[in-house]
């Protein structure tokens, strides 16, 4: 994989990132230095930076840049290695050396420290620093100066030698020259990345109180033995410590906590079976598990053994509070859950870290989900339920990759439909679309396509039951997906009332401001924290704080973001919105206005019809069509002009009964038959005797997209 900078070469951000091709992507783009996924590499990169060596004042950073680079080839060379060499157009060098064996990243890094200790003016090791580390490779355009780019990574060698080296990596063998070569150097690098000794953690900065009954192995760090020894891991954690990889649906993947869920589960399973910190931190150096290694990648190399040992004394406390509620049992068995409030059990095989218990305990309490238990919930409790099912689904990357682009507008349509059903006090919402649109800042077209999109997904959150309801909206009643409703009956219901969109976000920024906003309450909350309960990108939610701060619905303390004194109603007065909405609602009550006079006009009977035009009579009963006389128009007499009503009227006998059977598949017959017209009573005649219905014959006369005698309705 490659990423692409879309900025002439300011940033690589992942989301663009794509698969590298045959074709040149005629932009700056970087390759991972490590294994995106495992957290190891198999390529050392040294990256001779002319702006270093100008910071160290040398003489001539270019050729110092080109000194030091010569030198390090020359030392590989000597350890029996072989290296890919280019450079910059503005003078910088690469150095790539391939290695057989996938290496952990840290082991790299640590290389890497050694090699920057004997070439400190020039060599930058920034690509080794993380195991998600970029770095230009060869043949890639360099980035922008001044509007343009300057040229591209050249090779600096023959290419037939860069392809002997790419076919044939470094063994294990350079890999221990090269160590001795550099033993020196690394005995000052290493204590950068050494393994915690006992005595780094004999005092840690955040002491554990820990209960009477916990015990602590040789290094002094928290333990629980079990009688016969450590047992692995279940399969599923077990996959998570070697490839990183984890189920999106338990650990809220996608979201700033996804990586911290998965990996507490880990080392929270690992003390709940007996293991000790020390073998645990052996493993993670070892690359034995370079996925865990990588899951705690986020700190820096000084804070990630502080985060493994908080982790851990957590993952301790979490087990013996766990199993001193089963032990609480005061019958003796641990074969039925223990009881802890009317309609909650405690249960202890929900995905980590889902809390939805008292603030107290901080038991993980769940609801029986049971169907017979959803019955007994009244209308505006299963709201609720459906409710948590909604914003489970908003945390679902799968629920939300399937939505794609029209996330943020399915987010608002369903937060319109739960604010309809607690109006009405009922799971089935009746609701039109202009007055979803209202609730929802959308357009009602795009509204229609929304509900469209939610009813005909597999497992959704809506059914429509009946339409064609004349002035009555669709009929839709509210569902709980089997894939969240175990979760939604387990977790609490979130207070208050289920709002749509205000309409003073329609000036701010639409349905992300609206969605921060509802994050925002009045305990300081962190931006990650908002990225991650808002379900949305830090970009969108930077943009949204940017733009609540600006009006005062936001504000910033020194711990995190607050809501502002502002209020909402008067900010739409000010700001013009909510004589926006009052417009709109004008529009649609003459929408529906016209809707219904539509309506009545097509629930005219034939009875009716003769009332309203008396001089036109029943259609009589005579011979066949084929049969009658033509009807004599005097040639020399002057027919007298139609007037403007009539010719209105001509138009909408002809247009409307031919708009109603393209649009709706209807057969129908004209307000008025124009008796007295011979050209449409000769097609009327052949038409009604063939047994077909002559308003096609008209309808297929016409070009498409032309009007026969004007505009239609």
């Amino acid at each position: 994989m490659m990423r692409v900078s879309r900025d002439g070469g300011r940033s690589y951000p992942k989301r663009w990132r794509q698969r590298v091709t045959h074709a040149h992507p005629h932009q700056p783009a970087t390759i991972s230095v490590y294994h995106p996924e495992h957290g190891t590499g198999c390529m050392l990169v040294l990256d001779f930076d002319v702006s270093k060596a100008r910071e160290s004042r040398a003489g001539d950073a270019a050729a110092q840049v080109r000194a030091d680079a010569a030198d390090c080839a020359a030392l590989i060379a000597r350890c029996g290695g072989r290296v890919i060499a280019d450079v910059a157009p503005l003078g910088g060098r690469h150095l790539y050396m391939l290695w057989q064996t996938p290496q952990p990243w840290h082991e790299l890094y640590l290389l890497a420290r050694a090699l920057q200790r004997r070439y400190p003016r020039t060599l930058d090791v920034t690509p080794h620093s993380t195991p998600h580390g970029q770095i230009r490779p060869p043949g890639a355009r360099y980035k922008s100066l001044h509007g343009h780019s300057p040229g591209f990574q050249e090779l600096t060698m023959p290419l037939e030698e860069a392809l002997a080296a790419l076919a044939h990596p470094n063994d294990a063998d350079v890999w221990a020259r090269l160590h001795e070569e550099l033993a020196a150097e690394l005995a000052h690098a290493a204590p950068v990345l050494a393994v915690p000794t006992v005595e780094t953690f004999s005092s840690p900065p955040e002491v554990l109180h820990d209960p009477a009954d916990q015990r602590r192995d040789e290094a002094g760090d928290p333990w629980l033995p079990r009688a016969n020894g450590p047992t692995p891991l279940p399969a599923d954690l077990a996959e998570i410590a070697v490839t990183g990889r984890y189920d999106a649906t338990r650990y809220n993947a996608g979201t700033a906590t996804a990586g911290h869920a998965a990996r507490q589960a880990v080392v929270s399973s690992l003390a709940a079976r007996g293991w000790r910190l020390s073998e645990v931190r052996r493993r993670i150096y070892d690359g034995s598990w370079p996925g865990l290694a990588q899951l705690y990648a986020r700190y820096g190399p000084r804070h990630r053994d502080r985060a493994l040992a908080r982790d851990w004394r957590k993952a301790i406390a979490y087990v013996q509070r766990k199993e001193s509620i089963r032990g609480s049992d005061t019958r003796g068995s641990n074969s039925h859950p223990a009881v802890a409030a009317e309609g909650y059990v405690l249960s202890g095989s929900l995905p980590w870290p889902l809390q939805v218990g008292c603030a107290e305990s901080r038991s993980v309490l769940c609801r029986s989900a049971s169907m017979d238990f959803f019955h007994q919930l009244g209308p505006y409790q299963r709201i609720r339920v459906w409710w948590n099912a909604v914003l489970l689904a908003e945390h679902d990357p799968a629920r939300r990759a399937r939505w794609g682009r029209a996330s943020t507008s399915i987010r608002l349509v369903l937060r319109a439909l739960g604010a309809a059903a607690q109006m009405s006090g009922l799971m089935a919402v009746e609701f039109g679309v202009r007055s979803l649109s209202l609730m929802t800042g959308l357009h009602f077209d795009t509204v229609a396509q929304i509900l469209t999109i939610l009813r005909e997904e597999e497992d959704a959150f809506i059914e429509r039951l009946e339409t064609r309801r004349g002035e009555r909206g669709d009929l839709y009643l509210l569902q709980i997906p089997d894939a969240y409703r175990q979760l939604a009956l387990w977790q609490r219901w979130r207070a208050g009332t289920i709002h749509a969109l205000h309409p003073v976000f329609r000036l701010l920024g639409g349905g992300t401001t609206a969605l921060v906003y509802e994050c925002l309450t009045s305990a300081p909350t962190s931006r990650n924290d908002l990225i991650r309960m808002a379900a949305l990108s830090p970009s969108a939610v930077s943009e949204a704080l940017a733009a609540l701060l600006q009006y005062g619905l936001a504000e910033r303390t020194c711990e995190g973001w607050v809501r502002g004194p502002e209020d909402l109603d008067i900010l739409a007065d000010f700001l013009g919105a909510t004589l926006q909405v009052q417009a709109l609602c004008e529009t649609y009550r003459a929408h529906r206005a016209e809707w219904r006079a539509l309506l009545a006009s097509w629930r005219l009977t034939v009875d009716d019809i003769v009332q309203q035009n008396p001089g036109d009579g029943p259609i009589p009963i005579e011979p066949s069509w084929s049969e009658r006389s033509p009807v004599q128009h005097p040639t020399d007499a002057q027919p007298e002009p139609a007037s403007q009503d009539d010719d209105l009227q001509r138009v909408a006998d002809a247009e409307v009964p031919v708009w109603l059977d393209d649009h709706l598949g209807a057969d129908t017959l004209p307000r008025r038959i124009p008796a007295r017209d011979p050209v449409w009573e000769e097609i009327w005649g052949t038409e009604v005797e063939a047994g077909r219905n002559p308003l096609r014959v008209l309808r297929r006369a016409r070009r498409p997209g032309t009007r026969a005698d004007g505009p239609s309705p």
